[in-house]
């Protein structure tokens, strides 16, 4: 984004994403995330969300402990294959 910054859908966002920016921030080096990890997706869904609730006016915190549990679990769960085969694989353990 801060390298399109004159181009104009680039220019757009980087005014909004302006106005959810803390004085004091600090930007993410890009290279060290590991989006295949939860950690990180489940970060950025809690961020979003509490962008979304401040531009509604909301309350960022009521229930962002179940709103941030609810994406790690979502993050952090097997694809639905593998949960297939490991319930098939816990059945024929019985």
């Amino acid at each position: 984004m801060l390298q399109h910054v004159g181009e104009k859908p680039y220019r757009d966002l980087y005014f909004w994403v302006g106005e959810h920016m803390h004085q004091h921030f600090m930007l993410p080096a890009d290279e060290l995330i590991d989006t295949t990890l939860p950690g990180p997706r489940v970060n950025l869904a809690v961020l979003k969300e509490l962008a979304r609730r401040a531009d509604k006016g909301e309350d960022p915190l009521l229930a962002i402990e179940e709103f941030y549990a609810a994406e790690f679990r979502r993050a952090a769960s097997p694809p639905p294959g593998l949960r297939a085969l490991l319930a098939a694989l816990a059945r024929d353990r019985r």
